[in-house]
């Protein structure tokens, strides 16, 4: 029987002119509809980040998202900073130790939004408008929209947008 895997989510808020997901290991703006958007939909399900994400959480928050197991991609020895993080050496083992969950949202960072791409079925992303000061960039996801991803639904806002993409279904998949 094959294994269950869980719908692949990935969650980011996003400039719109120059992908800034990041500065100084936190947002480059502060929404506060986008906060409580993400907790709305991560509450309950596991979340993956990298480590570096993992740091940034811990730092402002003083430990773990409440509610939602927390996954740490790391690629060197480093354990994590609180015994409720567990980590992992590659996407592949986080989502195969989430095999039981409906859903697993990947939040961070850059490197492990690249990985999660091209296995995503989800796109949960807030697109702000404007250039961002970064040191920390979304992949080049545009050539996939219309493509590979559809617009599912889209929330406009001052200044920016909730928008979610699911992924298309291939001719192969349906026969």
């Amino acid at each position: 029987m094959p294994k269950h895997r869980p719908e692949v989510v990935i969650i980011a808020a996003v400039a719109a002119a120059n992908r800034a997901i990041g500065l100084d290991g936190g947002l480059p703006w502060h929404i506060s509809a986008d906060l409580r958007r993400f907790k709305q939909l991560t509450y309950g399900h596991p979340v993956i980040m990298g480590r570096r994400t993992v740091e940034s959480v811990l730092d402002r928050l003083g430990g773990p998202l409440p509610g939602r197991p927390m996954l740490m991609l790391t690629s060197g020895t480093a354990l994590p900073a609180h015994p409720e993080i567990k980590p992992f050496a590659s996407l592949e083992a986080a989502l195969s130790a989430s095999s039981t969950a409906e859903k697993v949202f990947i939040c961070g960072g850059a490197a492990v939004y690249a990985a999660a791409l091209a296995i995503a079925d989800t796109l949960e992303l807030t697109i702000v408008e404007g250039t961002y000061c970064a040191d920390a960039f979304f992949p080049r996801y545009e050539h996939l929209l219309g493509r590979r991803f559809c617009l599912a639904e889209e929330e406009r806002h001052s200044g920016y947008r909730f928008a979610t993409y699911r992924r298309q279904l291939s001719v192969q998949s349906l026969g």
